[in-house]
């Protein structure tokens, strides 16, 4: 897990952030950032408080949706980093989607054939969320800005927050 976090840290901090800070207000964008992290602790919080097997998944998704949003929004401006972000992501996400699978299993709430029904589902939110801000965000650049420093504020809260 060390590794695909790592390199998704420099992914954020290589491509996603300077993108963000370009084009905006370095106010506006720290301003972003926080609103992300914010985000993604109070719903980290709610889901601790409910401990539910489906927490692990649920918080899986909070970070994968961003993750698949900043490829699509890197190719709609033509990041020459593109493909190296969306290898990143890749990367971070097969040990992520192995821990998850492993904490769902040995809850004995899900099924072996359960948890592969829904991950085979989750599989299409990543190229649907990507191809979406590729084609409705292509011309909007302040737009995808806002979209990456949030999306980074909650990827690096899921990356550097204590883990149980």
């Amino acid at each position: 897990m060390a590794f695909g976090g790592g390199a998704l840290l420099s992914a954020v901090a290589l491509v996603l952030v300077p993108y963000g800070i370009a084009k905006l207000d370095p106010l506006i964008a720290s301003t972003c950032l926080l609103v992300g992290r914010h985000i993604f602790m109070m719903l980290d919080i709610y889901l601790l408080k409910r401990m539910t097997p489906a927490s692990q998944l649920v918080a899986m998704l909070l970070d994968f949706i961003p993750e698949s949003i900043a490829p699509g929004t890197a190719f709609a401006i033509g990041s020459t980093d593109a493909l190296l972000l969306a290898v990143l992501i890749t990367l971070q996400n097969i040990p992520e989607g192995f821990n998850t699978y492993r904490e769902l299993n040995s809850s004995h709430n899900f099924g072996r054939k359960k948890i592969m029904t829904i991950f085979f589902l989750i599989a299409f939110l990543g190229p649907v969320s990507g191809a979406s801000s590729y084609h409705w965000l292509q011309d909007q650049a302040i737009a995808i800005a806002v979209i990456l420093l949030i999306a980074s504020g909650g990827i690096l809260y899921f990356k550097i927050s204590p883990q149980e």
